[in-house]
């Protein structure tokens, strides 16, 4: 497939729970510019191998051509029964894994340049990982959630299993997007986080935009000062900011 002509840059940031490795983080994050698809997903910690179905998501979901349809989902589920139960687990591992894996997922697709310069994304959600768009400085879009109390212990989750109900839970949306447009996914905890913030009439994206702007460490110092002063959760944190060029 060739490229979408569209100028862009992307930044990805990751830290894992507080106490924990980077290879116990459950969250998954991809992007593949060329056909204007990201996605971000948080794997649900009570479920087994959570971490590796929120990859097969969002690498399944950046990975298709069409901006439309689940037939990577399938893919992804198909991968998933194909690859569960290669290895000799404890009996009580085994059992999770008979139900299957879960994870909350956030998708954006953005289409091609179109008249004026501007053009159409797309935006798929289940459960509570978010997606926010600034523009001129302003936050203009939140989804799904636009309060942080909004949030809850029992989001709803993308199943490994087929039949897993998952096309009753897909909330989307849509719009068009213009030059110097930014979107900004992220997992539960930083979307708690970020929608207080506007809550206080404050603009977290700004904050955020600094933090990834450094080194990577600077993230992590920026996410340990917010957990150290309750701002923000002790959860795995992963974001992703796309962000279109602005017309010369």
């Amino acid at each position: 497939m060739t490229g979408l002509s569209l100028a862009l840059t992307w930044t990805a940031r990751q830290v894992p729970k507080e106490g924990c490795s980077a290879a116990e983080c459950e969250d998954a994050f991809a992007a593949n510019e060329l056909r204007g698809r990201f996605a971000v997903a948080d794997g649900a910690s009570e479920s087994a191998d959570a971490g590796r179905w929120a990859r097969m998501l969002v690498d399944g979901f950046v990975g298709v051509n069409s901006t439309s349809g689940i037939s990577w989902l399938r893919e992804a589920r198909s991968l998933w029964s194909a690859s569960a139960g290669n290895e000799s687990v404890p009996w009580y591992v085994e059992e999770k894994r008979s139900a299957g894996a879960f994870a909350t997922l956030v998708t954006l697709a953005l289409g091609p340049p179109e008249l004026e310069g501007a053009g159409r994304w797309q935006a798929s959600a289940v459960g509570d990982s978010c997606l926010f768009r600034v523009r001129n400085g302003q936050l203009n879009k939140a989804f799904p959630y636009r309060d942080a109390d909004d949030f809850s212990t029992r989001p709803a989750l993308v199943g490994s299993r087929r039949g897993a109900g998952t096309a009753d839970n897909v909330r989307k949306t849509s719009g068009t997007w213009q030059p110097a447009d930014r979107f900004f996914l992220m997992t539960d905890a930083l979307a708690q986080w970020f929608l207080r913030a506007c809550a206080m009439d404050r603009q977290p994206w700004a904050d955020l935009s600094v933090a990834v702007a450094a080194k990577p460490e600077v993230f992590t110092i920026w996410v340990g000062d917010r957990r150290a002063d309750r701002s923000l959760r002790n959860d795995d944190v992963t974001l992703l900011i796309v962000e279109i060029a602005a017309a010369c």
